[in-house]
């Protein structure tokens, strides 16, 4: 079997969506798929050969409709089976005028990723969803129809970490918060109740990943139960979850975070908040982790983090329940099979495909990152406005597929 993944980032950048699109990937080789990747082109391609992906470069800065040509072009010259889109305004472009089934992820409830996901939907198979909000507003909002709009959570691959649950009471517990210091990822909720009151906090470390700011690092770094690690590679994220007991989310808006997915594949207890997301559905309070309100999120925190560090058998009962839920259908291989088996139920007949399609201009036209684009940009981005390049003719004769960078 064949299979395109189209992302908006190159797979050696971005954060989230690339980490879904990587994962599942590595996943799909492993059953024995062909997998491509289209994307913007990358300056290191080791993971591409590494997991020997091809990949089709997109160009976001050239003619988009020539680019939206040379891409239906190769998919037919390769035979291409099936595809996945996570955020790839090209792809997403020519879905009509496509000779396999495609699935298009949603990573977001809102903005330009929701929008894309959900444009042309009558010529997509599915628009996979990764949580029952983004579900609700997907079909309420952007008229999916609820039948090809199924939820499937994001997966991570499996560390094979065993955890680390002894009973026996320990001078401190290691806690883990990866959301640096920004608003959505609630970085203030986090840093008041750090500092609020420090005698709270007696037994119970955080270790602070992300984007900090320099004035908000330098009153971290005085206090005496926090370690600021910054950005750091993912693999060092990963040994501190292996050595961890606890790990915060104090999201407002989330869609499927993966940082929580990779906490409860090493058996991390969750604490997280009760924002926009899936964190709802995925943590039941008092079984594998905790829920804390956002109203009162630092307290309930605090409160949830002593129990644990008072109770070692409890929090050793809560560890083993983490990793047991994720082992139970968040692996990055369950998602790959689930995946697998939408493309094998398509919902679109190919037979009546238009004379043209609409082709979109790329929706993040002067970087990955939307904090980086001018202000327009970063409007429409907020705003979900799409906009036109032009126009495809399928009768049109096609580009040389030599033109697309296959490695």
């Amino acid at each position: 079997m064949k299979i395109l993944v189209a992302s908006s980032s190159p797979p050696d950048r971005g954060q989230g969506i690339t980490a879904y699109a990587r994962s599942l990937c590595e996943s799909l080789v492993g059953m024995g798929v062909e997998v491509h990747f289209y994307s913007p082109e990358p300056r290191d391609r080791s993971w591409l050969e590494r997991f020997e992906i091809a990949h089709i470069a997109a160009d976001q800065h050239g003619d988009a409709v020539a680019s939206c040509r040379a891409l239906l072009d190769y998919i037919a010259h390769h035979a291409i089976d099936g595809a996945i889109n996570n955020d790839n305004p090209f792809l997403q472009s020519v879905a009509p005028l496509l000779p396999c089934p495609l699935l298009s992820v949603g990573h977001m409830p809102r903005r330009s990723v929701a929008a894309l996901a959900c444009y042309q939907h009558e010529w997509v198979d599915h628009v996979v969803t990764i949580s029952a909000d983004m579900q609700s507003a997907y079909v309420g909002r952007y008229g999916v129809p609820p039948t090809k709009c199924p939820i499937v959570y994001c997966g991570v691959p499996d560390p094979g970490a065993p955890v680390n649950d002894r009973e026996q009471p320990r001078d401190s517990i290691r806690v883990v918060f990866a959301g640096g210091y920004t608003r959505n990822k609630g970085g203030k909720l986090v840093l008041d109740a750090v500092l609020e009151d420090p005698a709270r906090w007696q037994g119970v470390h955080l270790d602070w990943f992300g984007r900090i700011p320099d004035a908000v690092a330098r009153r971290l770094e005085a206090v005496p139960h926090v370690t600021v690690h910054g950005r750091v590679p993912r693999e060092e994220l990963h040994a501190s979850l292996a050595r961890a007991d606890a790990f915060v989310l104090a999201s407002y808006a989330e869609g499927c975070p993966m940082a929580l997915l990779e906490a409860m594949s090493f058996g991390v207890v969750p604490v997280c908040s009760d924002g926009i997301g899936a964190m709802r559905w995925l943590v039941t309070h008092g079984r594998n982790g905790f829920i804390c309100q956002l109203s009162d999120f630092g307290d309930q925190m605090i409160e949830c983090l002593s129990h644990l560090r008072s109770h070692p058998g409890t929090l050793a009962e809560l560890k083993r329940a983490s990793r047991a839920s994720y082992l139970d259908g968040l692996t990055s291989d369950q998602l790959a099979a689930r995946l697998v088996q939408l493309l094998q139920q398509p919902t679109v007949d190919r037979s009546r495909a238009p004379a043209r399609t609409p082709v979109l201009r790329w929706h993040r036209p002067m970087s990955y990152e939307s904090a980086k684009s001018p202000l327009l940009d970063r409007i429409r981005i907020r705003l979900g406005i799409l906009r036109r390049a032009g126009f495809l003719e399928s009768e049109a004769p096609l580009a040389d597929s030599g033109d697309v960078g296959r490695v």
